[in-house]
């Protein structure tokens, strides 16, 4: 009984191993066969090419506010409308405090008129110079003139003519002497010899020798006077003669060179002044504008913006809300506001590089308001920049129809574009995997057509478009044939 369990047992392992081996010899005829090629149905069908974007919306027309002042600068707010404001045209938009203005203009207008008298002297000036130059210089020449004359008359002949008044008036004091000694002398004796009565003697003869005392002195005079003539008078006339000649002709060069530079000085003070009235007229004129222009008002019916528009985007309006704040200050030439027209609006946004050459002007598309979820609203492209606005991006306008919903809709909101760049409905289409090419004729596409089971063959394609999972064929194929979805194995 336990031999025969026993063969049943070994009976049954064996038969076991045999099919195990069976069934491993299978396994390997089969993986030693080659893995059957997956296939592809060619087929004709609706091929696309869409475009998706974010956009916003922004107005067609807009008038940014901006106050470029040509002098003044201080801009201090008083107050201001609010952001979402609508406007009409000449409305005030900002009033600013300008009464450091009006007193800067005041004291322009005072120092333009002081210009003008400082600009009326100097040109009155100048004439009288101009007059006065050359009448000047006639007199200096003149003079000296006079003092060179002088002096040689001095030499030539006053000097020795003074010599000889002075020595014929010693000359004449001396003999005048002599006359009165000798004439007291025959007095003296003739009333000796006479009878005439002593006191009428006395008296003719007091008054002779009166007379030569007086003689006496008139010689002593002479005598000093002569001294003093040639000692000191007649050196002292040579020297200041020829110092004034001198002088004469030292003024006579300085009149040559600072009459011309004094006449151009008036010239140039005269231009400077005019200068100078220009532009203290300029600088009146120039506030005068920025007080006009400091009159900020609507330039246009419209809603008021803060900030600036930029590509759409609406940029530092939270910090230009807080320089519109009372007490707040204005910056030249920033923009604060903007005036935004009620009506036409576009679609404006960001094409990728990788599109552009999908991109034409009057392509067709649909936008989809973030507000208005529901809505398709029609879009064409309107332009798009020939350079890049970053990198990668180029700045695209569409035109946009709001039709029922322009009530709703207003710049600043945000949306979404789809455009259908390329539509093909009967397009012969294949996998885009399944279109090869070698690396010797990279240029050259092909498929491999299935001719039967585990057999294929090089076909030739055209490529139309393609996206990432299909591909358009040109030519090449007729849209009923069998390839393969993949290149096989070596």
């Amino acid at each position: 009984m336990r031999r025969l369990t026993m063969t049943k047992c070994c009976s049954g392992l064996v038969m076991t191993l045999a099919m195990c081996g069976a069934a491993v010899a299978q396994e390997a005829t089969e993986a030693a066969k080659p893995a059957e090629a997956k296939t592809h149905q060619v087929k004709r069908g609706l091929f696309q090419i869409e475009i998706a974007l974010d956009g916003v919306l922004e107005a067609k027309q807009m008038t940014p506010i901006v106050v470029r002042p040509k002098s003044w600068k201080e801009m201090t707010v008083v107050s201001a409308v609010a952001h979402g404001e609508r406007v009409t045209k000449g409305q005030t938009l900002v009033t600013l405090d300008l009464s450091d203005l009006d007193r800067a203009l005041a004291d322009q207008t005072q120092a333009l008129e002081l210009a003008k008298l400082k600009l009326a002297q100097a040109e009155e000036e100048y004439k009288l110079l101009e007059r006065s130059a050359p009448l000047d210089m006639e007199q200096v020449e003149r003079a000296k003139k006079i003092f060179d004359e002088d002096l040689q008359l001095f030499f030539t002949e006053d000097l020795e003519q003074s010599r000889q008044i002075a020595e014929y008036s010693l000359k004449q004091s001396k003999s005048s002497l002599e006359n009165e000694q000798e004439e007291l002398k025959q007095l003296e004796k003739m009333y000796a010899a006479d009878d005439l009565t002593e006191e009428t003697e006395e008296i003719v003869l007091k008054r002779q020798r009166e007379a030569t005392e007086r003689a006496k002195f008139y010689v002593t005079m002479a005598e000093r006077e002569y001294e003093r003539t040639l000692k000191y008078d007649l050196p002292r006339q040579e020297q200041s003669r020829k110092l004034s000649a001198e002088l004469a002709a030292i003024n006579y060069t300085r009149s040559k060179l600072t009459l011309p530079v004094a006449l151009k000085q008036a010239s140039l003070e005269l231009r400077t002044q005019q200068v100078a009235l220009e532009k203290s007229e300029k600088a009146l004129a120039d506030l005068q504008a920025d007080r006009k222009l400091l009159e900020i008002v609507a330039p246009s019916d419209g809603v008021v913006y803060y900030g600036k528009c930029t590509a759409g985007q609406w940029t530092a309006a939270a910090t230009v809300a807080e320089r519109l704040q009372a007490g707040g200050n204005l910056a030249p030439n920033d923009v604060f506001m903007t005036i935004v027209a009620p009506g036409g609006l576009w679609l404006r946004g960001a094409a990728e590089e990788k599109d552009l050459s999908m991109l034409r002007v009057g392509l067709a598309g649909t936008v989809t308001p973030t507000a208005l979820p529901d809505a398709r609203l029609p879009a064409q492209l309107a332009e798009i920049s020939a350079i890049p606005i970053a990198s990668g991006k180029f700045d695209a306008k569409f035109d946009l129809t709001t039709g029922d919903h322009a009530e709703r809709l207003v710049a600043g909101m945000n949306a979404k574009l789809k455009l259908v760049a390329y539509r093909n409905e009967s397009a012969v289409l294949v996998p885009t995997a399944a279109v090869f090419s070698d690396e010797a004729t990279p240029d050259e596409q092909y498929v491999l057509i299935q001719t039967e089971p585990g057999k294929h063959e090089k076909r030739p394609v055209e490529i139309g478009h393609k996206n990432d999972k299909q591909a358009e064929i040109k030519s090449g194929l007729t849209g009923d044939e069998t390839i393969l979805a993949e290149k096989p194995a070596e």
